[in-house]
């Protein structure tokens, strides 16, 4: 970016300024005569003499003559005035083009934003940069050359008119100008720098709010809300008291130009009338000085706030300037342009003593040396910062400070961005769902460049030569991104079984043919998938007829009957509503509805029943908050809903159901459409009521005016439903929910019939094209992972980087998948990373990461043969506090701990790893009764008791001896410690974490049976030593 706004207005509007400055001194005679002209038609025309007379050859009385200059005078305006409008409308244009490319610009920026930067930069603060502040620089970009000049210009004519007609009216017309243009700016600045001050305040008022809108759920869960309030509440005082102080300022100053202003035409009044009465000056001149004076006022004010705004500008432009050019941001040219050619990495990955550094200067990679050939399997077992930053730096998601990551002789950090984001994948916990269908997300990887030309005429044209004009892309979105041959594949079709078998074989298939059955298509995008429904109908309802049990399941859509798990309303109308005029929870306000009901009798009956709901409804829900679960059996009605029934119930308490407004007596009959049978039970739609309502259902067919038929999908065995979800469109019907295990059964027959109709593929597809919402919010967390892992298979990745990216997925399923990929992917080079060690068999390597370096190798490539090794205390990748003699020791001591003892060693290895040694001198407490219990301990060696009470009344429950576990029965209760553990010699213990200790015991059944037996002895033994202490 230029480094001042000036130089970047210059840089990309350098041609369009010289226009506007060309057609700006073109409009300057025209401005003159058209000051002129006043004073020739007063001195002249109205008061002058010797009629008639001549002007350029013609002969003029004096009323032609006057009509005449009228006339060319209001030529003069119109022109002026087209002058001023066509370099006004070329203004805008060249500065939304100017504003267009400053918002691409900071918004390419901000994809090379070190990954850093957005830990310490919020959203909101991000948005609000590049839209709103962007915003107030748009019209300066316009004005910043051409509104001196034109507004300059016009006063420099309007004072070489004056000057003309009177030295001294000259004089007088620029006194107090130099005034103005010494003491304005002085005021200018001072507000400027409070505006500065406000919208860094304004910044971070949006970061408090896009935090609490992140962390909503925590400030609920903690009762923080008052204490966000406050913090909201000290952020406005503060931009109010700013404010405050700019409105002071800026209102002084107006005061102040204002005052001098006028001081102006006082002067006019009192030397022009001086002149004119000794006859220096004609009454004529006076009064054209007059108005060109006023005419004067309009672009000095102009000049002064163009002042204003350029201050303004300048500030702004310097911050984004400073918000938006990072250290350590990727370099351009390793974004844009895409290479046409790609090269292949197919070789060797090599760390070479790698060092990641932190701002505050702590490392949390230090001296990382390892090498992976190309093909082979690496897990690496590490907790914390430095494995996440390791995974992010094998992508180049993270610079190191210090070494290099080769792959094949090249340098990782010089790779384009199209070589790392086509031949590396990354999963990460921090993975991405965006806005959009779930085959979106996961072909997402593909979209890296449009396919095929676009159309060279209308409005796409005009759209890509704008583009192009504002420096921005002119790749069109909506067209075709995926290219199945960077994947070797010929078509489509071919990458659709691709990646329909990774989610087959990531087990994502079945969730979503289980989402999809539950969906509505339109018929319109899949028309097969229809028309095959249609046929799986028929022959649901054959399996239906063979097994009456079966089909009791289903209360089907019969026009004869009524159907008790549908709605009144659709019961009625015997279909779902495709236009609002039907919408159910407004039924009661169709007036062709309304008078079927009065026809038939009902209304009065709706009303009653709609009043009954009402009060059951208050009654019930009152008291609750929003989000109980009740209110997912009574979805039609909302805590708004509620606020607006209690008062209709109190108008419903002083008058008949007759006498109340007609909104309220549509509102009840609303609510009486509203009601099912069997999902609400309240018993207010009786059978008489039932069979009443199928006589109202012929008669609504048989009158229903012909432009209501789009407005309503009817239920029809021969037609597809898009109102209806797949499963209710292939049983035509509901589901009887008032039968137990009817759901299972039923959609166990559904999915066999879709799979011997061979649709399951489709349904499947259809399930892809769903929504997934913000942030993928309406999927779950252990979904969202698996389509991020897909997102990434998808692309055939020569390394694939997995990092702690199923943690939401139990051990065994994450080792399914884990296999599922080394299926699917049998070439790639695969970086396994998380918190617990993996099944060894399955790597090449498996490597151990604890304070930022490589301690241990469980397993290492030594000529072809797999063998367990571990690092020498003098290598470089291990200190000898960390070395593998400790950490085998440790290992060894948890070994003798009968609640481990049956843990295999790589499990107590890492339970060792993840552990801290602890030392405390004689006398120091270890943990103190009632204290909170955040871990337990082991002791490695030393003397120490565990004691209750305190004083005269403390006792000794128990001298452990080495290799006994305190404490962990806290762990697993919540409650605050029962006794007190202290040191009496020197006390060397292996502390684990609470988190670390519970995880281990929801993996390890062995391990909670044992706790559960341990409890109980521990209970006895410290009975029975209670018992002899007493």
């Amino acid at each position: 970016m230029e480094q001042s706004i000036f130089g970047f207005i210059w840089r990309y509007s350098k041609l369009q300024q010289v226009v506007i400055l060309v057609v700006t001194v073109l409009s300057f005679p025209f401005l003159y005569a058209a000051l002129e002209l006043p004073k020739i038609i007063i001195n002249d025309a109205i008061d002058g003499k010797g009629f008639p007379v001549t002007y350029f050859g013609h002969t003029f009385e004096q009323i032609p003559f006057l009509l005449g200059l009228c006339t060319a005078l209001l030529t003069l305006v119109v022109i002026n005035g087209m002058f001023k409008m066509k370099v006004n409308v070329f203004k805008g244009a060249l500065a939304e083009r100017l504003l267009r490319r400053l918002r691409y610009q900071l918004y390419e920026r901000i994809l090379r934003f070190p990954i850093p930067r957005f830990q310490t930069t919020s959203q909101g603060e991000l948005v609000s940069m590049v839209t709103a502040e962007g915003e107030s620089l748009g019209s300066y970009f316009g004005d910043s050359i051409a509104k001196p000049a034109f507004q300059g210009g016009t006063m420099l004519t309007i004072l070489v008119f004056l000057f003309v007609q009177d030295p001294t009216l000259g004089l007088a017309s620029v006194a107090l100008i130099p005034v103005q243009a010494w003491l304005i700016p002085k005021l200018q600045f001072q507000i400027n720098m409070l505006n500065k001050a406000r919208v860094q305040e304004v910044r971070r008022l949006s970061e408090s709010i896009s935090e609490s809108v992140s962390g909503i759920q925590d400030i609920h869960a903690n009762d923080t809300s008052a204490f966000k309030l406050s913090g909201v509440s000290w952020r406005l005082g503060r931009i109010f008291k700013i404010r405050f102080q700019i409105y002071k300022k800026k209102f002084f100053m107006k005061f102040l130009n204002n005052f001098i202003n006028q001081m102006t035409p006082l002067m006019f009044y009192s030397i022009g009338g001086i002149l004119a009465i000794k006859g220096d000056i004609t009454i004529g001149a006076l009064v054209a000085a007059l108005a060109a004076y006023k005419d004067l006022m309009a672009p000095w004010k102009e000049l002064l706030k163009y002042y204003q705004d350029m201050a303004n500008s300048k500030i702004k432009y310097q911050q984004l300037l400073e918000q938006f050019d990072p250290a350590g941001m990727l370099d351009e040219s390793l974004q844009r342009p895409r290479p046409e050619e790609l090269p292949k990495l197919g070789a060797t990955l090599e760390l070479e003593n790698v060092v990641l550094q932190e701002e505050d200067g702590f490392r949390v990679l230090d001296g990382v040396s390892f090498s992976a050939d190309a093909g082979k399997n690496l897990a690496i077992v590490g907790t914390g910062a430095g494995r996440d930053r390791l995974a992010q730096a094998l992508v180049r998601l993270a610079q190191p400070t210090g070494g290099r990551i080769m792959i094949g002789g090249l340098n990782l950090a010089g790779l384009h961005e199209a070589v790392i984001g086509s031949r590396i994948g990354y999963v990460g916990p921090e993975s991405y769902i965006f806005n959009g269908s779930i085959a979106h997300n996961i072909l997402y990887g593909l979209k890296h460049a449009a396919i095929g030309q676009p159309s060279g005429d209308g409005d796409d044209l005009m759209d890509r030569t704008e583009a192009v004009a504002s420096g921005n892309s002119a790749d069109d979105p909506s067209a075709d991104w995926i290219n199945p041959k960077i994947l070797g594949m010929e078509s489509s079709e071919e990458l659709t079984q691709w990646w329909m078998k990774i989610i087959r074989r990531l087990g994502i298939e079945d969730l979503l043919f289980t989402r999809a059955l539950n969906m509505q298509i339109d018929p319109a995008e899949f028309p097969g998938l229809a028309e095959s429904i249609l046929n799986a109908r028929h022959v649901i309802e054959e399996r239906l007829e063979e097994s009456p049990d079966v089909k009791d399941l289903v209360h089907f859509f019969d026009y004869d009957s009524y159907n008790v798990n549908a709605s009144v309303g659709s019961n009625v109308i015997f279909g779902e509503p495709t236009d609002q005029a039907f919408a159910l929870n407004s039924l009661g306000e169709n007036d062709y509805v309304s008078r079927v009901l009065e026809e038939s009798g009902l209304t009065e009956r709706f009303q009653e029943i709609g009043l009954q709901v009402a009060r059951t409804l208050v009654d019930l829900f009152s008291d609750m908050e929003l989000g109980h679960p009740i209110f997912e059996q009574y979805s039609f009605v909302g805590l708004d809903d509620l606020e607006n029934l209690k008062p209709l119930l109190e108008r419903a308490e002083r008058c008949a159901l007759s006498e109340l407004p007609a909104d309220d007596q549509k509102e009840l009959i609303s609510l009486t459409f509203q009601l099912i049978v069997e999902r609400h039970r309240l018993g207010f739609i009786t059978e008489e009521i039932q069979q009443k309502l199928v006589k109202v259902r012929e008669k609504f067919r048989e009158n229903l005016p012909q432009k209501f038929d789009s407005a309503i999908a009817f239920f029809d065995r021969e037609t597809f439903n898009p109102q209806l979800s797949l499963q209710c469109n292939l049983l035509m019907g509901r589901i009887n929910l008032a039968r137990p295990r009817a759901e299972e059964r039923i959609c166990k027959l559904v999915c066999g019939v879709l799979d011997e109709q061979g649709l399951r593929e489709q349904v499947i597809m259809a399930a892809t094209t769903m929504s997934v919402g913000i942030g993928g919010k309406r999927l779950p967390l252990a979904m969202r992972q698996l389509i991020a892992l897909a997102r990434s298979i998808v692309k055939k990745p020569e390394i694939l980087i997995v990092n702690d990216a199923l943690n939401a997925h139990a051990r065994e399923s994450a080792d399914e998948i884990r296999r599922a990929v080394f299926d699917l992917l049998p070439e790639t080079t695969l970086i396994w990373m998380a918190s617990e060690t993996p099944n060894i068999a399955e790597f090449d390597q498996v490597l151990v990461l604890r304070q930022g370096r490589i301690v241990e190798r469980l397993i290492e490539q030594v000529s072809g043969e797999q063998q367990a090794v571990a690092l020498d205390e003098s290598e470089e990748a291990a200190t000898p506090e960390e070395g593998p003699t400790i950490l085998d020791a440790e290992t060894e001591a948890l070994a003798e701990v009968p609640l481990f003892s049956a843990m295999d060693r790589t499990q107590l290895k890492l339970l060792a790893f993840s552990a801290q040694r602890v030392t405390f001198v004689p006398g120091e407490e270890v943990f103190h009764q009632g204290a909170q219990a955040f871990a337990a301990y082991v002791v490695l060696e030393g003397q120490s008791e565990v004691v209750v009470g305190k004083g005269e009344n403390e006792t000794v429950i128990n001298r452990p001896k080495e290799n006994e576990i305190i404490g962990e029965m806290s762990l697993l209760t919540d409650n605050p410690r029962s006794a007190s553990f202290r040191a009496v010699g020197e006390l060397t213990v292996l502390r684990i974490k609470k988190d670390v200790f519970l995880n281990l015991v929801e993996h390890d059944p062995h391990l909670a049976l044992e706790l559960s037996r341990a409890m109980s002895d521990r209970m006895a033994q410290m009975m029975h030593k209670i018992e002899e202490a007493a």
